[in-house]
């Protein structure tokens, strides 16, 4: 996973865990499924990065997590 997320120009780590885990607190109904959470562990977007297009979204979903005060 992280090689791919290298090669995408992505720099965060991916949170792993176990399947009941991320279905009993996200409700995750299969996989992949990816959620950008904030530092509470809530979910803030449910990106889907498909193309160049869909990553500039997703960085600026990342970026302005980061700048949440």
């Amino acid at each position: 996973m992280v090689p791919l997320l290298t090669a995408m120009g992505i720099t965060f780590v991916p949170l792993e865990s176990d399947w009941p885990w991320a279905e009993q607190n996200y409700g995750v109904q299969g996989t992949p499924e990816s959620l950008l959470l904030d530092q509470r562990g809530r979910i803030m977007f449910k990106p889907a990065v498909h193309d160049a297009e869909t990553r500039v979204m997703l960085e600026r979903q990342v970026e302005a997590l980061l700048n949440r005060r």
